[in-house]
């Protein structure tokens, strides 16, 4: 047998060791990191990288703060330089400090992300989950802004909601683990047979580069490669559902702690759409102030765009359900919004394994056409072609 496959295949295993290593541990004690407002990356000087904050636990944190007699800025400062962040404390006109919009960037694709990544997916997670719970944080500060309600009763009413959407990303990513790793597993599928084969002996490489009928068949095996990954990704990416923004869940936890504030329903509509920046709803509390009836002013935001109206309401359906009968009959909303939230955030994880599960069968469909056809073409055929040469030639 040549050396030169069995050296290919050392350094393939070397390389994938390297990659795979654990991140080296941070001393505990060190100097207090900061926020930087580019790609939301969390540094200590000096040190490498500071793991993700909770932002649950912030929100509560300052909201004890506040309550202890803290100024607003006094109190996020405080709380965001025991989180590890000590540049942007200073909230801005909306109520929010830069430090906390700087959290809501998740990790990204860039080769280096995709390799501390590797070394350290504790920390991808934990900035994952961060990711998803800074929404939620940055409407509950611009609802106080916007009612001009106390930070620490808004902060405290949203914080088990906040420390909600940090769970279902973590739990999305824990249901949707294993169907991803079948995908990248049949995307290297024929890479893995060309290294096996040349390390037997064999000489794919030189059959599937001949020329003639070997390189046919190795653009085809390519060709089904590329349609098996896109389709591949498509599916993995329609079944992760990302969220954009504020859940729904969550909303109705913002619109419980408005009406809680003292808001009127109105009020309560309009102060959501400042904190959440959906103009939609500031359009259907003003039409509601100037005495339109409920169902003429959810109808209010068509005329902006019947279509992207109808989208819209439906995404605010659980909300215009539980304040209606606040508006109709005088009843109080916040036990039915408290419900109605509870029900959702029940529901989400049966969804979402659900969701797994169905990729998991979906993903059979690329395997049967692409994969496994482009793994024969490309691994096993020229395999075969080339010892079968060798026989016959010897």
């Amino acid at each position: 047998m040549s050396a030169a496959p069995l050296l290919a295949g050392l350094l393939l295993a070397l390389a994938v060791a390297v990659v795979l290593l654990p991140a080296r541990r941070e001393p505990p004690v060190g100097t207090v990191g900061s926020a930087g407002s580019a790609g939301g990356a969390w540094t200590r000087p000096g040190h490498g990288r500071q793991r993700a904050p909770d932002v649950a636990l912030l929100l509560t944190e300052v909201a004890t703060l506040l309550r202890a007699g803290a100024t607003t800025q006094r109190a996020w400062q405080r709380g965001l330089e025991r989180a590890g962040l000590s540049e942007g404390t200073v909230p801005d006109d909306d109520g929010v400090p830069p430090a906390l919009r700087a959290l809501a960037t998740p990790p990204g694709h860039h080769p280096r992300e995709l390799l501390r990544r590797l070394r350290d997916p504790d920390d991808a997670r934990r900035r994952r989950e961060a990711a998803a719970a800074v929404p939620g944080a940055v409407a509950a500060c611009r609802l106080t802004g916007a009612l001009g309600a106390p930070l620490a009763d808004v902060l405290e009413a949203v914080a088990e909601g906040v420390a909600d959407s940090a769970r279902a990303e973590a739990s999305r990513a824990t249901a949707l683990s294993g169907p991803r790793a079948t995908a990248r597993l049949l995307a290297g599928l024929p890479l893995f047979g060309l290294v096996l084969g040349a390390g037997v002996g064999a000489r794919p490489l030189q059959v599937l580069l001949d020329g003639g009928w070997g390189s046919a068949l190795g653009a085809g095996g390519l060709v089904l490669v590329v349609i098996g990954h896109v389709a591949t990704s498509r599916l993995v990416r329609a079944a992760e559902q990302d969220q954009d923004g504020v859940d729904e869940a969550l909303c109705l936890d913002l619109a419980c702690a408005a009406l809680r504030a003292g808001a009127s329903v109105p009020g309560c509509l309009e102060a959501l759409g400042r904190a959440l920046e959906e103009d939609a709803l500031g359009v259907v509390g003003r039409a509601l102030l100037l005495g339109a009836s409920w169902e003429a002013a959810w109808q209010a935001p068509e005329h902006a765009g019947a279509a992207r109206a109808r989208r819209w309401r439906h995404r605010r359906e659980g909300l215009e359900l539980s304040l209606r009968p606040g508006w109709e009959d005088g009843a109080s909303p916040a036990p039915l919004l408290a419900a109605r939230a509870a029900a959702l955030r029940a529901g989400r994880q049966a969804a979402e394994r659900e969701a797994a599960e169905r990729l998991a069968v979906r993903l059979v469909l690329p395997l049967g056409l692409c994969h496994l056809p482009a793994f024969l073409m490309l691994a096993i055929v020229p395999v075969v072609l080339s010892i079968g040469g060798d026989l016959l030639a010897g």
